[in-house]
């Protein structure tokens, strides 16, 4: 994100209300946009989103009897949502603070679980807040947070 961020001229910083947020709860938290210069952009977009890391590994035969194993890791979406928090125009050099609220469904499906010995057959989900200044024909300035959500 670093290197991102060179080439971008800003970078967005993710200011969370608490350290951690129990299912059902509302994560709010300040979008903080900081720019080099000026820029027009398409807009200012806030996601939420929990996802786990899918990996599939899968036997290829080739000709001759000889096979190979291919091994691959996606990533699989369970909840999103979106909140636009400005829209086109050109956004002032310096410091500009955008407020977004999203809130956690009550649903225990969305939840890490442990597995064997606490980590052999689990099932790891990781819940973020991002933010996207969308530029046209440009690198986007970006930003993340990892979310602590619990039972």
């Amino acid at each position: 994100m670093v290197f991102e961020n060179i080439f971008s001229g800003g970078r967005i910083e993710i200011v969370l209300d608490k350290a951690s947020y129990a299912l059902g709860e509302t994560v709010n938290a300040d979008v903080v946009l900081r720019l080099d210069k000026a820029r027009s952009a398409r807009g200012l977009n806030a996601r939420i989103c929990a996802y786990e890391l899918v990996s599939q590994t899968y036997r290829e035969h080739g000709a001759m009897g000889h096979s190979h194993t291919q091994s691959r890791t996606e990533r699989r979406e369970l909840f999103a949502n979106e909140a636009r928090l400005d829209g086109e125009k050109e956004y002032p050099a310096g410091e500009s603070r955008y407020k977004v609220s999203f809130a956690i469904p009550n649903d225990k499906g969305l939840l890490s679980q442990p597995g064997f010995l606490g980590f052999i057959g689990g099932r790891r989900i990781t819940w973020e807040i991002s933010a996207k200044l969308d530029i046209a024909m440009a690198i986007d300035v970006n930003g993340r947070a990892a979310l602590n959500v619990h039972e």
